[in-house]
């Protein structure tokens, strides 16, 4: 019984770990979404801009795959404007 009980507190450290992880990520993400943004309306080099959105909403998608939440949620959230 103390067995399990130890290897659920391993488990609950190790969920906290990872949320905190996945916290972060999506910081960064944000981060690299409006930097991305940025590129694109400031112009010229769109292929290049393009290029940088595809891979973050690849990046986006599988963080959403790690979370177990609906990609269109997710990306809903990250595109209302922070206040």
């Amino acid at each position: 019984e103390s067995r399990v009980r130890k290897e659920t507190k391993l488990a609950q450290a190790h969920m906290a770990s990872l949320q905190e992880m996945l916290e972060h990520e999506k910081t960064k993400m944000e981060n690299q979404i409006t930097q991305a943004e940025n590129l694109l309306q400031i112009g010229g080099r769109m292929t290049h801009a393009d290029t940088v959105v595809n891979k973050i909403m690849d990046l986006v998608k599988i963080l959403c795959d790690m979370k177990r939440k609906p990609f269109t949620v997710y990306f809903h959230e990250l595109s209302e404007p922070s206040v």
